[in-house]
């Protein structure tokens, strides 16, 4: 399983990072498809053969295109050809699945977005966009008030072997942000602080702190702070997140 990923992580990189030396092509065909639409109500007629996938070739050609389009914000142009590598290029389909529910997203189609994400995590949970599928799924929930599922996901999302740092640290705010919507603030302002504590500077950071002092204004009793450990930690934290002025306002008033 892990040799199956590493291959589709080599192959996934030598393909997009070919682009570069493939940019000239796509151009040219692109001026190929706006001839072809003058003469045909399909855009892409022009790449009809090319989109049979018979060959290995055709096959990562298509991917490839996809992704060019993808670059270009050539919306349309992505989902055509990520949708047929999807049909004819199995090695990469996590990669397709991914960016499909992205362009789904992005289009507003939530509910789109989400079958393409949940796919890829059922059908490839090893796969390298599997952290971030699950965090798109978590957000889209969050969204919507599911707090159950946003928990849920963002939950594997966070714990992902596969996710990198701030994919986890996103996790962590949907988290929190999901069992404060469930009612359960003592565990969200610890995830907040966590947050706080892990990624001070980052906007995941700062989205935390601005949480933990709205918390502290709703319910003093329980977040207040009320001894000098609890001023000094904050002191410290407020000093992490580059916010010099609260932290002389603070030790002011503990003083």
């Amino acid at each position: 399983m892990r040799d199956g990923r590493r291959t589709r992580v080599v192959l996934g990189v030598v393909l997009l990072s070919s682009l570069s030396c493939y940019q000239k092509e796509p151009q040219a065909l692109s001026l190929s498809v706006q001839s072809a639409a003058v003469t045909s109500a399909d855009p892409w007629a022009a790449y009809r053969s090319l989109l049979v996938g018979d060959t290995l070739e055709k096959q990562r050609e298509i991917f490839r295109l996809g992704y060019h389009f993808l670059q270009e914000k050539n919306r349309d142009g992505a989902r055509v050809f990520f949708t047929r590598a999807l049909e004819v290029y199995p090695l990469l389909a996590d990669y397709s699945l991914y960016y499909l529910g992205l362009l789904s997203r992005e289009a507003g189609q939530s509910a789109e977005a989400r079958a393409s994400f949940l796919r890829l995590l059922a059908d490839h949970p090893e796969s390298i966009w599997a952290g971030r599928a699950a965090l798109e799924v978590a957000t889209l929930a969050l969204a919507e008030g599911n707090w159950t599922e946003a928990a849920q996901y963002a939950e594997q999302a966070r714990t992902s072997r596969v996710a990198l740092g701030p994919v986890r640290h996103e996790a962590a705010l949907v988290l929190a942000q999901a069992r404060e919507g469930q009612g359960d603030v003592v565990e969200a302002y610890s995830l907040y602080q966590e947050l706080r504590r892990t990624t001070p500077r980052s906007t995941v950071g700062k989205t935390a702190k601005a949480r933990v002092e709205q918390l502290r204004v709703l319910e003093p009793a329980r977040f207040a702070l009320k001894d000098d450990q609890e001023y000094l930690d904050e002191v410290r934290l407020l000093a992490q997140q580059g916010d010099g002025g609260k932290a002389e306002e603070l030790v002011q008033q503990f003083t």
